[in-house]
């Protein structure tokens, strides 16, 4: 991996914490991982900065594709 991760679950506050994130560093590049499937969570993700998103469970290729795809490896 190039970059150091972050990871979120979106039960915890996710979203305020994404954007305390990119208020430090507006090019963080930030996937979140949640069971929380609905789409207005991903589309609230995606406003609050999140670069992708990946349901639980995941599994090893999961995560090399969303990774490969965003560039981050």
């Amino acid at each position: 991996v190039k970059d150091s991760g972050i990871k979120i679950d979106l039960a915890m506050d996710g979203f305020e914490a994404i954007k305390e994130i990119k208020s430090y560093d507006k090019d963080a590049k930030i996937i979140i991982v949640s069971a929380d499937i609905q789409e207005f969570s991903k589309q609230k993700a995606r406003e609050n900065g999140a670069m992708g998103f990946i349901n639980k469970p995941i599994n090893k290729d999961t995560i090399s594709m969303m990774l490969n795809k965003l560039g981050l490896i």
